[in-house]
């Protein structure tokens, strides 16, 4: 994957790949903990083969998004 994505003028700063430490995730329900700062939102990059359906949760929340 490269280093940098931008995708509707979001700014996606990923990892090295390589170093031993991933730089992706597969999604299978994992809880991704978020700063504890207050923030109004957060971008997440995401990508499926096909259109898929994902639920993601934001508290209490569930957002059904296409992806």
């Amino acid at each position: 994957m490269p280093r940098d994505i931008e995708i509707a003028g979001i700014h996606f700063a990923l990892a090295a790949a390589g170093n031993g430490r991933p730089n992706a995730l597969l999604a299978k329900g994992q809880t991704i903990k978020l700063p504890q700062q207050h923030f109004n939102r957060a971008y997440v990059l995401v990508a499926a083969v096909g259109d898929q359906v994902g639920t993601f949760r934001a508290g209490d929340q569930p957002v059904q998004l296409n992806i």
